[in-house]
């Protein structure tokens, strides 16, 4: 029976940026956007952008810091390469979502997941710079 398998068939949505939904091409009804639905669909991705902003820059006052002292003492780098390990998984969770959906939609998702892969992704190289900063600073400790 398939209902017993249903659990193999996660919705569409899953591990869609939230201002994505997919549009059917099984259906004979459109439905017209409401004033609220606009505005939750911009403020999402005024949220969205605001985070990609915020988790792009947040490497930036440690990377200054690490510059101004010469040295990354106190600093741990386990928690750089967890966090860039992070980031790296969520941008190919990202890009795997993306090669599931129907060709003519992956536009649409990639634009919509388009602050949250370069928040993942733009960090990943401020932790390349700590990671530099750590190798650099280290050797000339020594």
């Amino acid at each position: 029976d398939m209902d017993d398998h249903a659990y193999l068939h996660p919705p569409s949505t899953l591990n869609h940026p939230p201002d994505f939904q997919p549009t059917s091409t099984n259906t004979t009804t459109t439905t017209t956007p409401t004033p609220q639905s606009n505005f939750i669909t911009s403020l999402g991705l005024l949220l969205s952008w605001s985070c990609c902003l915020l988790y792009l820059s947040s490497r930036i006052p440690q990377i200054l810091k690490n510059y101004t002292r010469k040295s990354v003492d106190g600093l741990s780098i386990h928690m750089f390469l967890f966090a860039a390990l992070g980031n790296l998984t969520y941008a190919w969770s990202i890009m795997a979502a993306g090669s599931s959906i129907a060709e003519n939609e992956r536009g649409r998702f990639m634009a919509s997941a388009l602050p949250f892969l370069l928040g993942s992704v733009g960090t990943l190289t401020s932790d390349m710079t700590v990671f530099g900063q750590h190798f650099w600073y280290a050797k000339r400790e020594i």
